[in-house]
């Protein structure tokens, strides 16, 4: 039992500590392959994200360029026939404005002078006074000075990104102009940064005038402000004279402009949002054309997809804990039959030793003339059933070893209820005879049916029964032992009954497993092997039957069997 208890902590030490070593293996690969999975999702997002502000990049700057293209004098409202862009309706564009030396507001759309001498309908010139009104408070609010700080600060980084721009890809096409088609040429730049290329079209639109006139005065670049948040967006830029400077710029249609950005990029962020920030804080997504950041969906968790590599883990898995569980029930077997081994040769090694010892004692008596005459007889009887119970032990070992190889020949024949008990009865009565007990048989349903049953292997089922409630179910008070034979639905039930101290709830689980011996047999008080019940109930099965015990709460314990008759 030590060596058993010892094998069972070995394996599993053993068990233990390669199901730890799995596990920390299947951690490490999951999780690598986890991260590179989630790798590949971030870059692929990254490289989606980068693509989306490409786009709208690409369309803020069609915009402004076309507005770059606008020489300082459209935006003055002076002059006899005033501004040609008073009757200007764009979709992104609401107002143009100038603010001259004085912080002096003005519109050419929102100028009487130009609105008249162009023909401007009332109603636009009212909606655009409406919005210039608007425009001015806002303006007034953030302050001029506010205004102008601003675009001087952005003109200087996008001074920046254009000079590293360049830098990095020099230009192979000069900047070219031709004033009868107005044709641009822009150079080729590669995959410079975003704000750098912005700032390239600007200053290849800006740098002529498009009256091929000699350039009089400085014309900076387009810098995007936000006057109110997320509301109001102007794009505005310096224009200097030797004598004077002014801010000229446009206000735009935010909403209008936000919905079109985000339906160019509806196929990769369908949820996308746009936010207006004063300021882009490292590795934020935002666009170089406007201080505006790009919110998108955090990519997907790379755990919740199964890839191969989980697969072959939970394999390996699978295979490991079917090995374990081979390998324990094996060691369980090992085990219980070490068990039973043991339990064999100490039972029979008991029921071996009395007889053989009987035999030598007797036969060493009856040869030297120890035994009387009128004793012999008793003597020779003693030897005859000790060798018969010899017998009985053999065949008992025998017919087991047969039922567990499953080489079990059965005979069925044909024969009634009432024959069967008639042919049964005999050496059962014998049996508890010797214990001056009396065997009560009770026959119900029809006991004159035929049944094909194997007689000869219920006899021996019902004589093991028999045999059993005869050795622990004996009582004084009420010195009988009960056998109910019965048929019904095409099966023949036959119940053994005494009425002894039964078998106790501890032994139950275990009642029919071989060489077990129960209460009143681990002191060899009562004669077995521990068999009877065993061989029984695998008989009875090999039959296409069972050998159960009834459970009750009464005096004694019952046993049936039931068998198969049609």
């Amino acid at each position: 039992m030590n060596g058993a208890k010892r094998s069972v902590r070995i394996f599993g030490l053993a068990a233990l500590l390669v199901l730890a070593a799995l596990a920390w293996v299947s951690s490490t690969v999951v999780g690598l392959e986890t991260a590179r999975a989630q790798s590949e999702i971030d870059m692929a997002h990254a490289r989606a994200v980068d693509v989306a502000l490409e786009r709208m990049d690409a369309w803020v700057s069609a915009q402004v360029a076309a507005e770059a293209a606008r020489p300082p004098a459209a935006y003055r409202t002076e002059g006899a026939g005033g501004s040609w862009l008073a009757g200007y309706r764009g979709r992104y564009v609401k107002l143009h404005f100038a603010m001259e030396s004085g912080a002096v507001l003005t519109s050419p759309q929102a100028s009487p002078e130009s609105a008249a001498a162009n023909g401007t309908p009332a109603v636009q010139y009212l909606e655009n006074r409406v919005v210039f009104d608007d425009l001015a408070e806002r303006i007034a609010l953030l302050s001029p000075e506010a205004l102008r700080a601003r675009v001087v600060s952005g003109e200087a980084e996008l001074a920046i990104a254009l000079a590293e721009n360049v830098a990095r890809d020099p230009p192979v096409a000069a900047h070219t102009y031709d004033p009868p088609q107005q044709r641009i040429a822009l150079p080729s730049r590669g995959q410079g940064g975003r704000a750098g290329r912005n700032a390239d079209i600007q200053q290849a639109v800006t740098n002529f005038s498009p009256s091929g006139a000699r350039v009089v005065e400085r014309v900076g670049l387009f810098v995007p402000v936000w006057v109110v948040p997320d509301e109001t967006l102007v794009f505005a830029r310096r224009v200097e004279t030797p004598d004077s400077e002014a801010i000229h710029g446009f206000a735009v249609d935010w909403p209008m402009l936000r919905g079109d950005l985000l339906h160019e990029i509806d196929d990769l962020f369908p949820t996308a949002r746009l936010e207006a920030v004063d300021g882009v804080s490292e590795g934020e997504p935002a666009l170089a054309a406007a201080p505006v950041a790009l919110r998108v969906d955090a990519p997907p968790v790379a755990w919740r997809e199964w890839t191969v590599s989980h697969t072959a883990v939970a394999v390996t898995w699978l295979f490991a804990l079917l090995a374990f569980g081979a390998g324990a029930w094996s060691l369980r077997s090992s085990h219980a039959y070490a068990e039973r081994r043991s339990r064999f040769a100490s039972a029979v090694t008991h029921e071996l030793r009395t007889p053989l010892t009987t035999f030598r004692m007797y036969a060493d008596m009856l040869e030297s003339g120890m035994v009387p005459e009128d004793r012999k007889g008793e003597y020779l009887s003693t030897l005859k059933t000790e060798s018969e119970r010899l017998a009985t032990l053999v065949e008992n070992v025998l017919a087991f070893s047969r039922l567990e190889r499953g080489a079990v020949p059965l005979r069925p024949e044909s024969i009634t209820l009432r024959g069967l008990v008639d042919r049964l009865r005999e050496p059962l009565d014998e049996r508890v005879a010797r214990i001056e007990h009396e065997l009560e048989v009770v026959v119900r349903g029809p006991a004159d049916e035929p049944l094909h049953v194997d007689a000869d292997a219920v006899g021996r089922v019902l004589l093991n029964l028999i045999d059993n409630a005869c050795k622990y179910g004996a009582s004084t008070d009420q010195p009988t032992i009960s056998l109910t034979a019965s048929v019904a639905a095409g099966s023949l039930r036959l119940e053994v009954a005494d009425h002894g101290p039964g078998v106790p709830r501890a032994d139950r689980a275990v009642v029919f497993e071989s060489f077990r011996r129960g209460r009143g047999r681990e002191d060899g008080s009562v004669p077995g092997v521990g068999l009877g019940l065993a061989l029984s109930r695998e008989l009875a099965r090999a039959m296409g039957g069972d050998l159960v015990l009834v459970d009750h709460d009464g005096v004694g314990a019952s046993f049936a069997l039931t068998v198969p008759v049609r």
